[in-house]
C-alpha cells in the first residue's frame, strides 16, 4: 500500500484530511507572561520533503498531547 503524501504548495481549504511528510527545522516555547514558569505555546519551523518552510505553533492546551511526539 502506498501512502500519497501531500506538500504545503497543494494546501486547499475546500480539502479535510491532509497527510504531511516533515522535517522538523527548530522548536521553541513561549513563556506565559504573566507566570513564566509555564509554557504558553510550543512554535516550530517545519519542512516538508520539497524544502518549502512554514512557522507553526501549538497553543497551550494541545500541549500535553503533543510535547513528547516532537523530536527537532
Amino acid at each position: 500500500m502506498t501512502l500519497v503524501t501531500d506538500f504545503f504548495e497543494d494546501v486547499d481549504p475546500k480539502k479535510l484530511g491532509w497527510c504531511f511528510n516533515v522535517y522538523l527545522i527548530r522548536l521553541w516555547e513561549e513563556l506565559d507572561k504573566i507566570n513564566e514558569e509555564e509554557t504558553n505555546s510550543i512554535d516550530m519551523v517545519i519542512q516538508d520533503v520539497k524544502g518549502i518552510r512554514v512557522q507553526k505553533s501549538i497553543p497551550k492546551y494541545l500541549i500535553k498531547h503533543w510535547r513528547d511526539r516532537l523530536k527537532e
